[in-house]
């Protein structure tokens, strides 16, 4: 894995919701970076695989799952330390329980600052790999339990946890969320026919 980051500078969250509506970005060490454009097969499958964990998450009611949400991760809610918009994102339900209980008032104008269960970044052709591989490393310094990184052209996933790199999945393969999301599996071989 890559080297920790370390952010020092911080944007105010007034200069960041007005610099976000122009165009997205991720907020990374004081640097804005432009989000890179997506092609069809990378949202074809993120959709697939957010679909495959709504069919548990929903009648189940254990959480959100949102794709290409902005999560903000603050020093308090007026400054914003780093942002990242993973593109498939999975909230339990008491955190946002939580958050809305925090900022009663003003939850529905903010972005969602809770630190997400499950990320899933679903690799473009876009996409640089060794910059997905830093996004792993962001995630799980934040506290992301659980991220998945899905190559569809090579038909492979890449589990990682808290600790690390865990294993590589082939279309031979299962995906399942362990406990974050109990019961959720996904044949790899049906995903990527």
């Amino acid at each position: 894995m890559d080297a920790p980051l370390t952010e020092t500078k911080l944007m105010s969250m007034e200069d960041w919701l007005d610099q976000f509506g122009d165009e997205p970005f991720e907020f990374v060490g004081g640097e804005k970076i432009p989000m890179s454009p997506s092609v069809y097969g990378s949202n074809y499958f993120a959709n697939l695989i957010r679909d495959a964990l709504n069919e548990v998450v929903k009648p189940k009611q254990l959480g959100d799952v949102y794709l290409e949400l902005t999560i903000v991760f603050t020093e308090n809610v007026r400054w914003v330390r780093k942002s990242l918009i993973p593109d498939i994102a999975f909230v339990a339900a008491n955190k946002l329980v939580a958050f809305r209980a925090q900022h009663p008032n003003t939850w529905k104008e903010l972005p969602l600052m809770v630190i997400p269960d499950l990320v899933v970044e679903v690799i473009s052709p876009t996409d640089r790999y060794s910059k997905v591989r830093s996004k792993v490393t962001r995630y799980l310094e934040e506290g992301v339990q659980l991220v998945w990184v899905v190559d569809y052209l090579n038909e492979v996933v890449e589990v990682f946890n808290k600790t690390g790199f865990v294993r590589e999945l082939t279309n031979t393969d299962t995906l399942t969320a362990g406990d974050i999301i109990p019961c959720f599996e996904l044949t790899l071989e049906t995903l990527f026919t």
